[in-house]
């Protein structure tokens, strides 16, 4: 037997024994089924990453060092390292070229966005998930268990995703579950993790009397100088610590109502076997997770924000006949939710909006109090509403068969699968009114001291539950069959491929506001192929293409092929290369050029046909009522798909047997993107929400990445590694079917043309004068500005007049910043190995991105005033006067000339974190030298530190929000028993 080390990881994990010629053991989940012996199995080094084994479409595995895309991995000992509750987040920095933008971290709700080499489309960019080969549009991958992942593989150019058709324009993630291969038998593994998760940052809340300072302040700014709000002796008392605090509250809302830290309990146990005929791999884990709201229990339910997440797999893979095997992957993951009525949303903006000089939350008889601007505050209606429980049931089950059909001739194999995926949401609810107080005057208590007096406030009272349930359903169904062909001839060429063809059929789960057309079960049908030549495993050469077809376009237009070409020179394999042979132990250069396409369109469904709806209405409301025929939308019967044209080149090469380095340079030119027609005069007696999509958008998207690693045995008892890796993109529209407005006075004349997707336009500030505000009356009237809409103030911007019309309007507007999409993401983790005792790390960031921001804690003019350190320095004439620090123009008491989009609010994101720290230590044999069983207590971290440019205090790089759920920083310890 000769024994061949595969490399899943930074270090071998896993030493197979080639069995015979045709089949390989592998480490769980990371082999294909069977590798003929027309594959070449190359002996590997532990640093070889040339070597390693990825999953590729349609359930097909090849070894990297012979893949001609832009294709790479991760893998799940890895991805479990972060002490995350679910997969998405946990990619951040590990896969080169994906982008994860981590936008909140509510229970069950993730908040995760993923993009891959960027956006090339103003339309959806959500990659194509496949999970053990079954694309699943149904899935949300924020809720797999970590545990139950073998590999997450990112595809992301045509050599390999123009199989996918229209689907896989913005690049498509595979992740492959465990198997039961190459494990021994009945290997049961357990574990407990305990985590503590707290908010990476927060809003900073001003003491009352300085809410009461500065709300004044903006009274007089306003030159409301005899109603002033709070008198100088209210403000005294709310700045004396010894004040009675029922007649002058300090109430920090925000400390009120969420707490310092949640709990985050994980539960894991799998069992797993390889055997002769029947492989298999068992998985259960259970999760629960709080939140930092804080709530509380009510004599007939409980408003807790919570989490109780259950999943089960099953994966078996049975040997029926010398030339039949059959395997049937399920899955089962059950979320069991818990909240108030209230959103978490509008929780969080009516806690920042209660200014801290208001009374409560509760009068001392235990009654809600609520005030003249807030009929339902943050206590009601987080606690006395009611709650929403809802239960989200996903389930997934692959059931397929490979034969082999040498009989035929050697080489030949036939396979095939039918998938089933359902979506199950139902809830059930109990909301109720309660009764509310306000403050009605002030009395003195017997003992001589202020106390408020409360009185009724509306005709809420207290109503018994109103119970109510709902239940939604969507499901996904797929069927795949596949012929195979792959063989060596004369030792030389290596001839492999195959032929696929899918049907699908899927309906998404109906939500409020979904069209009738939205839940009419969509139809695909695809036939594709690949084949693959390669001589003497040096020259590489291959083709790909998918016919693919679908029903939302008008019939004989339902279909596109979508080809791709890709090559590959392994250089070191050539003669010339063998003296460089101990320096350059891989050198591979690669290329692919193809056509993919994106069918996630803003277009209503069927918009090749008119959509005309019976209404009723008449000229003038009130007045005349009948019926109506409404022309919804305007038809396109050339309505398409959006088409990729991809181009990548890279190159893979290893040095010194310690290093590796990827590099790939990439183009993306997106046509046929749909964007609604512009150009339909408004006389035509049609709306403009009803004009037509049309498929004449461009855009292009190019970049480079780099992947580099550095693994280093020192000796029998240490192991380094360090790798990063680094991607630089940025998209540019070329033509979305926008006016050219430079003949109206337009400074710049398009807001979209010739800048990145989503890039902000707003108002320059003019600095000429030293600091950008107008510092007086005087300096209005000198430079007798013209501005549209609100005039300025004291202390309000100056803007600059680009066009130089003497007016200061939309025709000023410039590009601001970056868009918050970054141009620049990266990743570096590090890790060694002493003996038994092992440390990881990985630090995660982002650059050249930032946001234009409003709202709550960046505008002071939201309801009564919502103020934060930054309005400490807002512009006052005695603070000009003194030459003291200005960082925010003058208050107001509603919008001003300064409130407008202007490049001030725009907030630069760049951030780096420190994602996951690891340390842990494996006791072995701890019940004997002849027990297998092996203990390993470690102790982990997520995003402990974290390193930003933000202007604004409190705020997260990623969040950028005050009024969002925060991102977490998470401290846990675990446990692992293997036996």
């Amino acid at each position: 037997m000769t024994t061949h080390k595969i490399r899943t990881g930074f270090i071998a994990l896993f030493t197979g024994t080639l069995l015979q010629a045709g089949t390989a053991s592998a480490a769980a989940g990371n082999l294909p089924r069977t590798m003929q012996d027309t594959i070449p199995v190359v002996e590997l080094s532990n640093t070889d990453t040339s070597g390693e084994i990825l999953p590729l479409p349609v359930l097909k595995f090849s070894p990297e060092k012979y893949i001609t895309g832009a294709v790479a991995g991760v893998q799940g000992d890895e991805i479990v390292k972060t002490p995350a509750p679910g997969l998405a987040s946990a990619l951040a920095g590990r896969l080169p070229g994906v982008i994860v933008k981590q936008g909140t971290q509510q229970p069950y709700a993730d908040g995760v966005s993923l993009y891959i080499r960027g956006r090339s489309t103003v339309n959806g960019s959500n990659p194509l998930i496949v999970l053990d080969g079954v694309p699943s549009p149904l899935l949300d991958i924020s809720v797999i268990n970590p545990q139950e992942i073998a590999s997450v593989t990112v595809l992301k150019d045509a050599a390999e995703t123009a199989i996918y058709g229209y689907q896989a324009s913005n690049g498509v993630l595979l992740i492959t579950t465990k198997k039961g291969r190459g494990l021994s038998d009945n290997l049961i593994t357990a574990s407990v993790n305990h985590g503590v998760q707290q908010a990476v940052s927060g809003p900073t809340i001003l003491p009352s009397w300085e809410y009461a300072t500065l709300r004044n302040q903006a009274y007089m700014n306003d030159g409301l100088f005899n109603a002033l709000p709070f008198t100088k002796a209210d403000i005294e008392k709310f700045k004396d610590p010894a004040a009675n605090r029922e007649v002058y509250p300090d109430n920090n809302w925000y400390g009120l109502f969420m707490k310092d830290q949640a709990v985050l309990d994980r539960y894991n146990v799998s069992v797993g076997s390889a055997g002769q005929r029947v492989n298999y791999f068992l998985n259960a884990g259970y999760l629960r997770q709080g939140s930092l709201l804080r709530t509380v229990k009510q004599e007939r339910y409980n408003p807790e924000y919570a989490l109780q997440r259950f999943t089960v797999r099953a994966n078996v893979e049975m040997k029926i006949l010398e030339n039949l095997s059959a395997f049937l992957y399920q899955s089962v993951n059950i979320d069991r939710r818990n909240r108030p009525t209230t959103s978490m949303s509008s929780i969080l903006q009516n806690i920042l909006t209660m200014p801290p000089t208001e009374n409560g939350p509760l009068a001392p008889e235990g009654d809600v109090i609520a005030t003249l601007y807030n009929n339902n505050p943050p206590y009601g209606a987080i606690n006395k509403s009611g709650y929403l429980r809802e239960m989200i049931t996903d389930y997934h089950g692959t059931l397929g068969v490979n034969l082999d059909l040498k009989f035929i001739t050697q080489g030949l194999s036939a396979s095939g699968y039918m998938a089933f995926e359902t979506k199950y949401y139902g809830t059930r609810s109990g909301t109720k009114d309660y009764p509310r107080f306000i403050r009605d005057g002030v009395a003195q208590t017997a003992d001589g001291r202020d106390s408020i007096i409360y009185k009724p406030y509306g005709e809420n009272t207290e109503t018994p539950l109103g119970m109510g349930r709902n239940s939604l359903f969507g499901y996904f169904l797929n069927f795949n069959g596949m012929l195979n062909y792959q063989r060596v001839f004369n030792t030389d060429h290596t001839v492999e491929g195959f032929v696929n063809y899918f049907a699908q059929n899927y309906v998404p789960v109906y939500t409020s506001g979904m069209s009738i057309q939205t839940v009419i079960p969509y139809d695909r049908l695809s036939l594709s192929g690949k084949v693959r030549y390669m001589y003497k495993a040096r020259y590489i050469a291959q083709f790909v293409a998918g016919y693919t077809g679908s029903d939302q376009f008008a019939p004989g237009r339902r279909a596109g092929l979508f080809p791709a070409v890709s090559a590959a020179w392994i250089a070191s394999e050539e003669h010339f290369m063998k003296p460089a042979a101990q320096w350059i132990g891989f050198l591979k250069l690669r290329g692919s050029f193809g056509l993919t396409g994106n069918d996630q369109l803003p277009n209503p469904r069927f918009s090749y046909m008119d959509n005309i709806t019976a209404t009723s209405g008449g000229p003038i409301a009130g007045l005349y009522i009948g019926s109506l025929i409404q022309e919804n939308n305007i038809a396109n019967p050339f309505a398409t798909w959006e088409k990729q044209q991809q181009l990548n080149l890279g190159l893979d090469v290893e040095l010194l047997k310690m290093f590796t380095l990827r590099l790939d340079a990439f183009r993306q030119a997106q046509k046929n993107i749909s964007v609604q027609s512009n150009m339909v005069p408004s006389m035509q007696g049609v709306p403009p929400a009803a004009f037509p999509y049309i498929n004449t958008g461009l855009i292009v998207n190019k970049g480079l990445e780099a992947d580099v690693r550095f693994d280093k045995v020192l000796n029998k008892d240490w192991k380094l590694f360090l790798s990063g890796n680094i991607l630089y993109n940025k998209s540019k529209v070329v033509d979305l079917g926008e006016l050219d407005l430079s003949g109206s006075g337009y400074n710049y004349p398009y807001r979209s043309t010739g800048y990145p997707i989503g890039q902000p336009f707003g108002y320059r500030i003019d600095y000429s004068n030293g600091n950008g505000y107008f510092n007086s009356p005087q300096e209005i009237t000198d430079r007798k500005p013209v501005y549209s809409g609100a005039q300025p103030r004291p202390g309000d911007f100056i803007y600059q007049d680009l066009n130089g019309d003497g007016t200061v309007d939309e025709k000023d507007m410039a590009p601001m910043g970056f868009t918050s999409i970054p141009e620049l993401s990266y990743g570096v983790s590090a890790g060694f190995n002493y003996k038994k005792l092992d440390f990881y790390l990985l630090l995660q960031g982002a650059g050249r991105t930032s946001a234009y921001l409003q709202g709550i804690g960046v505008m002071d003019n939201n309801g009564r005033g919502t103020y934060f350190p930054i309005h400490r320095t807002a512009w006052t004439p005695e603070r000009y006067a003194n030459n003291e620090e200005i960082g925010y123009p003058a208050l107001s008491t509603q919008s001003s000339s300064s409130t407008r989009v202007n490049d001030f609010f725009v907030n630069r994101l760049d951030y780096m974190r420190l994602k996951t720290v690891e340390i842990g230590y494996t006791f072995t044999h701890i019940f004997g030298k002849s027990s297998a069983t092996n203990l390993r207590l470690f102790g982990s971290g997520q995003n402990l530190l974290t390193f930003h440019k933000s202007k604004f205090d409190g705020l997260d790089p990623e969040g950028n929000a005050f009024a969002s759920y925060p991102v977490y920083r998470t401290y846990n310890l675990g446990l692992n028993i293997q036996f």
